[in-house]
This record gives structure tokens, C-alpha cells and sequence, in this order.
């Protein structure tokens, strides 16, 4: 595999940041349940019965929190750790001889250059994210990643410019691996990768189909293009998170799990398209405002 795949990994480790996150390496980290503060508990009514529905539907969200806790623990997720962690190591090593060095003359050319090439590439991903979404059974979303490649294909000069987020088309990341955790294709062990990095059986495989079957780019282009838009793709997503994973690392007692626990958290926010892992009508209660009560008249 080549150099640029490694920087790849470094996606893994971004739990919250958006997609169109600062270029420069601007990213923020939202804080746990930021999007969730107009969610409001309102005093329970004398009398009433939906506080107590609600107090016990959160006594069962807790206990089914704990019980999950202790049945399923990192380490028996990953009972390849050694070989892991030596994996691990290694890519480390080619990230501080070759990757970094390679992300900061990146970094010095024009910042709407960079802006520029990040949109073609974007742009160049959509089909696969068109593909994934037909086969998720997510029609209107598929329409929308049509939408955006044939608008930033056209009025965007080949995906230079991001026209069809200024239209309101959203941009949305979806591969084949969320695709078979729709399908119900379990994750299976956790893996690190030489040169790739965090990874699992389930993501190999949905990344080799994408790669293979759904991306026309590797189809129609010649080698040296596809060999281009890998070592760019590797450069940006290198430059974009070397911040947050160096903050990351600094926070962390144990810098493998951290981003062990990151890419797994991710890929699990992903999969669910943001939704919460337990219990959404928990969530679904709160959101709905009660209905007022009426003055008499």
C-alpha cells in the first residue's frame, strides 16, 4: 500500500468534528450532549403519570448502560492487541519520518488551492456515497449525492467549487462497512493496519468494495491520476486532524486505546447516522414539547 493510506487513519480519530471543518486544521470538538440542551425537564404535574413513565424509563436507560459496561469490555474487542500495538507503533514511526513532513509542505501552498483540492475530492467520493445510500434503502439521500455530483461536476468546474452546499444539498459520508452494519454483518475484532490503521474486518471489506466495485474514478483514470488523488487524500486528512490527534495524544494516559475507543465511537455515530446507541424514544420524549395547558374562557 502506499504512503499517503496511512494518513487516512487519522480520520478515525475525529468523533464530532464536521466534515467541512476548518481546511487549515480548524477543528473544534463539541462537548458530549452539546445538542442536546434544549432538551428541557419540565417539574411533573400533580398527579400526573408521565414523570413517573419518564423517571423509569431513565432508570432503565442507566441500568441498561451499566449492564452493557460490564458485558462487553474494550479488551475483549480486541484479542489481537499485541500485534496491534506493534502495528500501531510502526505506523507511528512513518507518520514522524514521512507523513508530517509531507502535511506541512502540503500546508504551504495557497489555502484555496487546498480548499480547492479538498471540493475535487469530495466531489470524486459521491458516487460511492450514492451507492451506499441505494443500498441502505435511503432513496432521497441518494438523490441528494447525485444531486451534488452532477451540480459540482457542472456549475462547480469538476468539483472545484462546492456549489451544491451553498443550494442546500448537505454533504453526507457513507461507505460500504456502514452499509453491512445496516445489513447486520457484525464488526467483528479490532485492527490496526500497517500503513492504514484503525480498522476491522467489517470495514476492510466494505473499503475493498468501495474501492473496487462502486468508485468509477478506478475505473476510468490511469494509475498515476489514482496514485494522485490517494497521496492528495492522504495529505489533507493528515493536515486537517494533526491537531486534534496531537490533542488527543496529550489527554490520553494510553494514546492506542484512546484512539482505539475514538474510531470505534465514530464508526458507531456514523452507522447510526448520529442517532443515540440506546433507547431513542427516551430521546424522542423529550424533544416533543408538552402540549400547554389552555386558559379557560
Amino acid at each position: 500500500m502506499s504512503l499517503p493510506g496511512y494518513a487516512s487513519w487519522l480520520v478515525f480519530v475525529n468523533l464530532a468534528m464536521p466534515r467541512g471543518a476548518g481546511e487549515d486544521g480548524d477543528a473544534r470538538i463539541r462537548a458530549p450532549g452539546a445538542g442536546a440542551a434544549r432538551s428541557r425537564l419540565r417539574p411533573p404535574k400533580p398527579g400526573g403519570r408521565r414523570s413517573n413513565g419518564r423517571t423509569l424509563l431513565l432508570l432503565l436507560f442507566a441500568l441498561a448502560l451499566g449492564a452493557c459496561a460490564s458485558v462487553r469490555p474494550e479488551t475483549q474487542q480486541d484479542p489481537l492487541e499485541p500485534l496491534n500495538r506493534a502495528v500501531f507503533g510502526f505506523n507511528r514511526v512513518v507518520d514522524g519520518v514521512l507523513v508530517r513532513p509531507a502535511g506541512e509542505l502540503y500546508g504551504l501552498l495557497p489555502s484555496r488551492l487546498r480548499a480547492g483540492v479538498g471540493n475535487v475530492l469530495d466531489n470524486l467520493r459521491e458516487p460511492v456515497v450514492f451507492v451506499n445510500e441505494l443500498l441502505q434503502g435511503q432513496r432521497e439521500r441518494a438523490g441528494i449525492a447525485f444531486a451534488r455530483f452532477f451540480v459540482n461536476t457542472t456549475l462547480g468546474i469538476g468539483g472545484l467549487f462546492d456549489v451544491a452546499s451553498s443550494l442546500g444539498l448537505e454533504r453526507r459520508e457513507e461507505d460500504f462497512g456502514q452499509t453491512l452494519a445496516v445489513w447486520g454483518v457484525p464488526e467483528g475484532p479490532y485492527l490496526v493496519l500497517p500503513l492504514i490503521g484503525p480498522s476491522s474486518p467489517r470495514d476492510l471489506a466494505g473499503s475493498l468494495v468501495d474501492s473496487l466495485l462502486f468508485d468509477p474514478f478506478n475505473h476510468l483514470a490511469p494509475r498515476p491520476w489514482r496514485l494522485g488523488r490517494s497521496l492528495l487524500a492522504g495529505l489533507a486528512e493528515s493536515r486537517r486532524l494533526r491537531p486534534l490527534l496531537e490533542e488527543l495524544e496529550r489527554g490520553s494516559l494510553d494514546f492506542y486505546a484512546a484512539v482505539r475507543s475514538s474510531y470505534r465511537q465514530r464508526r458507531a455515530r456514523m452507522i447510526r447516522d448520529g442517532r443515540p446507541l440506546f433507547m431513542p424514544e427516551l430521546y424522542e420524549i423529550y424533544e416533543t414539547p408538552e402540549e400547554e395547558p389552555r386558559s379557560a374562557p
